[in-house]
């Protein structure tokens, strides 16, 4: 038997009990310490290593405690929704049965409406915007997510002409939130910002010429999209080897107004050029599932119960994280309400959730009795 199969396979236990047994045998202190010297020696010479337990595998991309981070996009968090809830069924059909628990994967979202992480704010607003790193490190210290989404970008442009001084503060802000989740011990999952839809805009006379000289939320750059938002977007791809993935939205949201346009000239999927609809959050939801290897007609597939009952759980839980967590912000948006305490949510989102499945299924012998075929699910 070689000296490091001491440390190594089920050779170990008979081993080490041979060489006690040797040892107990020797007569003299002398033959002892001889004795010892020399095995010492073997492991030296064999470069035997103290037995160590394996590491914990890292959890993947949508596993454990997952958290999102980002802008408008994040904050009306739709496309969450639809992950919650396929994620939601597949734990359904993969739980053992005569166990009432569900291996549940954990969204969490703390989107935060026209935040950015370049810290820059367009001079004709009164207050400064939200800016993520005053809340980043409370979030990862109380959350402790294993996985963090990061899309940023529509705003952090400021809605005016491509300036480098504004792209190396987008680029820094992004670099400052990889840099604290990888210390926190969680991956990092970039996204890249949506298309700025223009076309919203100019019919409203939101949009301004190079040359305007002011710029912002109500006065748009005419080319934002493809001279800002495009370019923020390339450099987010390009970020593959710092992070642990990267996920293009811009291309497939792209590909998805140019088809529904060729149908509707007039279509938008936008409310105001920053904010997307349901049917653009599908695509975002269907983006990330099919980047993690998935199929994303999986979420076609989802019942309508599912879907209602994950977006009535992040109607409740999102405020509730975003206020347990803080933020510093001068003028509270419309869109951002005060939560309720977390744990008060957490029960309350249960309860919600019980509730809907309880109206589908009353519903659902309500029909089957009046003999209708189509019923809800």
């Amino acid at each position: 038997m070689r000296a490091f199969d001491f440390v190594k396979g089920k050779a170990a236990a008979p081993f080490a009990k041979d060489l006690i047994y040797l040892f107990s045998k020797l007569n003299s202190n002398g033959m002892r310490v001889t004795f010892t010297l020399l095995i010492a020696g073997a492991f030296a010479v064999c470069g035997c290593k103290k037995a160590e337990l394996p590491a914990q595998p890292r959890k993947g991309p949508l596993e454990g405690t997952v958290l999102f981070i980002g802008d408008n996009l994040t904050h009306s968090g739709e496309f969450i929704a639809y992950l919650d809830a396929v994620l939601y069924a597949e734990s359904i059909k993969s739980r053992p049965k005569l166990k009432n628990e569900v291996a549940y994967v954990d969204l969490i979202n703390l989107g935060m409406p026209s935040e950015t992480c370049s810290g820059l704010t367009e001079s004709e607003l009164d207050t400064p915007r939200p800016v993520v790193h005053e809340r980043l490190g409370r979030a990862l210290e109380m959350i402790k997510p294993d996985t963090v989404f990061v899309c940023y970008g529509t705003i952090d442009g400021i809605f005016s002409p491509f300036s480098e001084e504004r792209f190396d503060a987008f680029k820094n802000g992004i670099n400052s939130i990889v840099e604290q989740v990888h210390t926190a011990g969680a991956s990092v999952i970039l996204m890249t910002p949506p298309p700025f839809d223009m076309e919203r805009n100019r019919p409203e006379g939101k949009l301004r010429p190079a040359d305007a000289g002011e710029f912002g939320y109500f006065k748009v750059y005419e080319n934002y999209d493809e001279e800002v938002i495009a370019k923020y977007s390339a450099w987010i791809l390009h970020q593959e080897g710092n992070v642990e993935q990267v996920i293009d939205l811009r291309s497939p949201l792209i590909s998805y107004l140019s088809r529904k346009r060729s149908e509707d000239p007039a279509y938008t999927f936008t409310g105001n050029g920053a904010r997307l609809d349901d049917e653009a959050h599908m695509v975002i939801a269907k983006t990330i599932w099919s980047s993690m290897g998935r199929d994303a007609g999986l979420l076609d597939s989802v019942w309508r119960r599912h879907r209602v009952r994950s977006e009535k759980r992040q109607e409740i839980l999102h405020p509730a994280w975003l206020s347990h967590v803080g933020y510093s912000i001068t003028e509270r948006p419309k869109s951002l309400q005060e939560g309720l305490p977390l744990e008060e949510a957490m029960a309350r989102a249960d309860e919600v959730a019980w509730e809907v499945e309880r109206e589908f299924r009353q519903e659902r012998l309500k029909q089957n009795s009046a003999g209708a075929s189509n019923l809800p699910n």
